[in-house]
């Protein structure tokens, strides 16, 4: 039970479960201290301290028990809360500490002697599996409790509605997208079709760099933060058999495309529609999606960082590691006809490298009659800016995204599997 609940709502809680097992249902729970007519509730007691069984049966035989040792010091008054006086009967005092011990480890080897130790022992002869009667273990789930469809339709039902009960985060990123895109708008705001010279086509790849950088840290930062803080539910739940690995992180990214494709598509819109970008439905969708793939790559990225820890401040500290070679060599800061050796391998694993180029690929398409004598034809500007091709671009960011999120769900697979080796 909370512990912030008063007696009352205690009582009423208790009377729900109680109603609910009475459906033939099992229902446990913990409860410290509760008032006579909310103890007056259970009809099982387990009675522990210090990690150790005392009692374990019937609460009606409960004082009976204790009466049974023969220590009149164990017997509960009449007219008073058996459920106050035997929680402070296995307590260790601090004011007599090795007296109360030795009363607690009594009353343990006592109820080891008993024969309620024994009759509730009876279940283990039962059990096929010996790993289920290790203590302070846990063991490998063969068997879920339900299957992979039934559990990823449930997190799919959860995460939609988390979505709707905590719409900020997802506000927050679609606000962050609407904002910088009219800022980028109106700082690289020009006439629609302009002509292609030198300081256009600079301003062209700076406004491609801004945006997709923006994309980049709006998506990579939201995944992590979200993802990483959910994992410690679900390691509870897949431990617990109630959660497979491949329902949850299917279902996760399912819901995450709203935020790694709505927000990117509403960017883009505002980008194309106030910038002097090329004026064609096929340019703009491939545009549009070229800004969906750099998302999605990216929030592959945030679910790699969110998978090695529960913990959103050590995957934000790691995300740096990340965001700078992107930066260096997506070809803004860095001319990429200079690179060689380990500095050109590198520059072929940057997103916003891929991300760029294809929009510049899309930008100076040959079909073009934007071309003036500074800037003869699409070739000459292409070739100067070392940009590849745009189905090569494309097909490098869908791979991209594709392998890192296969690679996320390796990393929470092996995860979950040596947090099941810690405990044992």
């Amino acid at each position: 039970m909370s512990p912030g609940l008063d007696a009352a709502m205690a009582k009423s809680v208790c009377i729900a479960l109680r109603s609910i097992a009475a459906g033939g249902r099992l229902v446990i729970g913990t409860i410290h201290q509760p008032s006579s007519d909310t103890f007056a509730l259970f009809t099982h007691v387990m009675l522990m301290t210090q990690g150790r069984l005392v009692y374990m049966g019937p609460r009606k035989t409960l004082a009976t028990y204790f009466e049974k040792l023969g220590d009149h010091t164990l017997f509960c008054p009449k007219n008073y809360n058996p459920a106050d006086f035997f929680v402070v009967l296995v307590a260790l005092h601090p004011q007599d500490v090795d007296a109360s011990q030795r009363r607690i480890d009594g009353l343990v080897s006592a109820y080891q002697a008993s024969a309620e130790f024994e009759a509730m022992s009876d279940w283990q002869e039962d059990v096929e599996d010996p790993d289920l009667l290790l203590y302070h273990r846990s063991f490998k789930m063969r068997h879920f409790q339900s299957s992979g469809r039934t559990q990823f339709w449930l997190c799919l039902k959860r995460n939609v509605r988390a979505l709707y009960r905590d719409p900020m985060s997802f506000g927050a990123s679609l606000g962050s997208g609407l904002i910088t895109g009219l800022i980028l708008g109106l700082a690289y705001a020009s006439p629609p079709n302009a002509p292609v010279t030198a300081q256009q086509v600079k301003n062209t790849q700076g406004l491609f760099f801004l945006a997709n950088l923006q994309t980049f840290l709006i998506v990579l930062y939201a995944t992590v933060i979200a993802f990483a803080a959910e994992t410690k539910v679900f390691m509870r739940e897949n431990q617990a058999g109630a959660n497979r690995v491949g329902a949850y992180y299917l279902s996760k990214t399912l819901t995450g495309w709203a935020n790694e494709i709505v927000m990117p598509f509403v960017f883009a819109v505002l980008i194309w529609a106030m910038a002097g970008l090329q004026r064609s439905a096929d340019a703009f969708f491939i545009f549009a999606g070229v800004m969906i793939l750099n998302a999605l790559c990216f929030g592959s990225f945030g679910y790699c960082l969110a998978a090695l820890t529960n913990d959103p401040q050590i995957a934000l500290a790691i995300a740096p590691v990340l965001v700078l070679p992107n930066i260096v060599f997506s070809g803004i800061m860095y001319d990429l006809n200079l690179v060689k050796g380990i500095r050109e391998f590198l520059s072929y694993i940057s997103i916003l490298r891929f991300s760029i180029g294809a929009m510049m690929s899309n930008e100076y398409r040959p079909s073009t009659t934007r071309f003036t004598p500074e800037m003869p034809n699409p070739e000459h500007v292409l070739e100067n800016l070392n940009v590849l091709s745009l189905s090569t671009s494309l097909w490098a960011l869908a791979g991209a995204a594709i392998v890192f999120r296969l690679l996320a769900y390796l990393l929470l697979l092996l995860r979950t599997s040596r947090e099941r080796i810690k405990v044992m």
